[in-house]
């Protein structure tokens, strides 16, 4: 296909958005969770872990975040609405005879075209706990910590729970017109991280030999992102199956992988992040980006979250998957293979040829936002752990503190650990104001725990 005709099937396809439709799981809690919303009381500020926000200062401490704040960022339609979410992460069980300490991952700390942070807080009956700035990519994590073995979590009205904190968050869908070219710049480092090879993905060489046979004499960034994603999703190879994917095994390092993303890692992240170690080893930066699908999808069932809310309209949250690679005179293309390619296996008999093929040329360069980011980090080490490093953080982890632990390090899930996310969506006009991230104290910019603390909220 010429260059022209590859670019205008693309726009039309984003044009016939509106084409696909599902069902909304929302629909029927939109009252009970209007109405819970409203009911929330904050929780009242102690001078040891709340800071203040004005919309006056920089997003992010650029001299503390080695990934720029526009590294996110990809043209976005003034006129795109927002839309405003909570994401609850809650620990539920945390049995550890001793000490011990938990992590938790948050939602993307600096302002995108698509996703703003409003506020977080927080409430338990730890004896520590406060945000805390990883080095790996300007990561924002909240870290807790019990200096004796956490009491069990009472199910009494008002009783603190072991540890929970309510994120609030901004989306609107993330479009890229990729019939445009954009001046789009980035720092040499950040590009040159996005080109290291995935520790978790084995061989190398073959991956790079794979590579160079899916693009083969393709020449253009665009068009090289494109025929990696057109080869996955045309692949009928189960890439979670070692056996079967005949290029790179996800599982290079099993237990690492099983530690990072509960439960067996699906078709989807599997495709996901086999984009991203494909463009690499063709020469193409590219990044995932973890995070959670929020709310159900009008795309296709298997891509939003599935069940009904409960009666204060919380959602049950999934951990999820999206990639993006950087092409010069477009910048940060959002894709997302996984997505594309689940939907496919899952929902194509329902969805008919014609709008599987729509969603596959729809999902390059297109973001449907009922998922929040958290972060683009691999290679995590997580502050205090004494653990090694994970592929990537996605879900809450939780340690005994100075003594041994299973699972590599961590608590055993569910047995000693078990946690909930979930979500709920709200009025974006009952958020704050845009925040911007305050200046922390020097220990927490260490990356130890503020002052002890049992809520907190930051805006």
């Amino acid at each position: 296909m010429k260059r022209r005709n590859f670019l205008g099937a693309v726009g039309a396809s984003l044009a016939a958005l509106p084409l696909l439709k599902a069902d909304d799981a929302w629909a029927t809690n939109k009252s009970s969770t209007k109405s819970s919303a409203t009911k929330k009381g904050t929780v009242k500020k102690p001078a040891s872990a709340t800071s203040s926000r004005t919309s006056a200062s920089p997003a992010v401490d650029s001299s503390r975040v080695p990934l720029s704040a526009s590294a996110f960022s990809a043209p976005q339609p003034p006129e795109e609405p927002w839309r405003g979410y909570e994401l609850l992460i809650r620990i539920a069980r945390l049995d550890t005879g001793g000490p011990a300490r938990a992590w938790l991952p948050l939602a993307l700390t600096h302002d995108t075209d698509w996703q703003r942070l409003r506020a977080h807080r927080w409430r338990g009956n730890f004896d520590r706990a406060g945000l805390e700035r990883s080095d790996v990519d300007g990561m924002e994590i909240f870290g807790a910590s019990w200096d004796k073995p956490p009491a069990p979590a009472s199910n009494a009205a008002g009783a603190a729970p072991l540890l929970e904190i309510v994120s609030r968050i901004e989306v609107r869908e993330r479009r890229f017109d990729l019939t445009r070219r954009y001046r789009a710049e980035e720092d040499a480092e950040t590009l040159r991280r996005a080109l290291r090879p995935l520790s978790f993905l084995a061989d190398p060489a073959r991956l790079r030999q794979s590579a160079e046979q899916i693009i083969g004499r393709v020449k253009d960034p665009l068009a090289r992102g494109k025929a990696i994603y057109d080869w996955l999703l045309e692949s009928r190879a189960s890439f979670t199956a070692p056996e079967n994917v005949g290029i790179a095994t996800l599982f290079a390092q099993p237990e690492a992988i099983a530690t990072a993303m509960p439960g067996a890692v699906d078709e989807g992240t599997a495709t996901t992040l086999l984009f991203v170690g494909l463009c690499r080893a063709a020469g193409l930066p590219a990044r995932p980006l973890f995070g959670c699908c929020v709310d159900s999808s009008r795309l296709s069932p298997s891509l939003g979250c599935s069940g009904q809310a409960d009666e204060e309209g919380w959602l049950s949250a999934m951990p999820r998957c999206r990639a993006e690679f950087f092409a010069p005179g477009y910048g940060w293309i959002p894709v997302a293979p996984g997505e594309a390619r689940q939907a496919i296996l899952q929902d194509g008999g329902n969805l008919g040829e014609s709008k599987s093929k729509l969603l596959k040329k729809l999902l390059f360069g297109f973001w449907e936002m009922n998922w929040i980011a958290f972060n683009a980090a691999t290679e995590v080490v997580l502050p205090d752990s004494g653990n090694s490093a994970l592929p990537f953080f996605t879900a809450p982890l939780a340690a005994r503190s100075g003594g041994a632990n299973g699972n590599g390090g961590w608590l055993e899930q569910p047995g000693a650990f078990a946690w909930r996310l979930a979500a709920r969506r709200v009025d974006p006009d009952a958020l704050p104001a845009s925040p911007s991230v305050p200046e922390k104290a020097p220990e927490e910019k260490a990356g130890k725990p503020a002052a002890p603390a049992q809520a907190g909220e930051k805006e």
